[in-house]
């Protein structure tokens, strides 16, 4: 382990329905410029389009992972084609028990 200084893994999740072209951009003063995540969608369907039922599986969620440096303060926006904008669902995950600070 490295306490302090090993990148820690956020999570933003929205909804199954959201915007495939959504993005999310995350600026902070631990890191230099801005960094853009592609979420993904993780139905295993063998490459075809997610059936009717899958899609009714409201527990299903777009993810957008990163890891980031501790200790710093961050901001994230999405954007969806080019334009600020926000998904109508999201949850924040961490993959430590001490949490970056992150402003959504």
């Amino acid at each position: 382990t490295c306490p302090g200084k090993c990148l820690q893994t956020l999570g933003v999740f929205t909804h199954i329905f959201t915007n495939p072209n959504f993005t999310l951009e995350i600026t902070g003063d631990e890191i230099d410029g801005i960094v853009k995540v592609i979420g993904y969608f993780d139905i295993e369907n063998d490459g075809e389009d997610p059936s009717p039922f899958q899609l009714t599986m409201a527990h299903f969620t777009r993810k957008f992972f990163v890891s980031l440096p501790p200790g710093g303060n961050y901001n994230a926006k999405f954007y969806l084609d080019g334009k600020h904008a926000w998904p109508t669902f999201t949850a924040v995950g961490y993959e430590d028990v001490a949490p970056i600070l992150l402003y959504l």
